[in-house]
């Protein structure tokens, strides 16, 4: 009986057979300069300097607003008993 024919398993069988090179990826000449000056133009854009400063306030009010919920949970504990609301028809809720 034939075999219905299959890519994936054709993929893998040619990727078992390929040879394998010993060769280092590294990045191209001069790839951090580059990028080193792009992130200086960035900051010298205004849009962009105002971004920063807002997301890092922002950032910093949430960690502010977790430590808060965090402190005021730990003091008051979860009541023992939740009130549940009696459903007709579907017990447990």
């Amino acid at each position: 009986m034939k075999q219905p024919h299959d890519p994936w398993q054709a993929l893998i069988a040619q990727a078992r057979t390929a040879p394998m090179e010993a060769t280092e990826v590294t990045a191209p000449l001069g790839f951090a300069t580059r990028v080193v000056a792009q992130w200086k133009a960035a900051q010298e854009n205004p849009t962009f300097a105002f971004w920063q400063r807002w997301s890092l306030r922002g950032a910093c009010a949430a960690m502010m607003a977790y430590a808060l919920v965090a402190t005021w949970s730990a003091g008051n504990p979860a009541p023992e008993s939740i009130p549940v609301l009696d459903v007709p028809g579907m017990p447990g809720l």
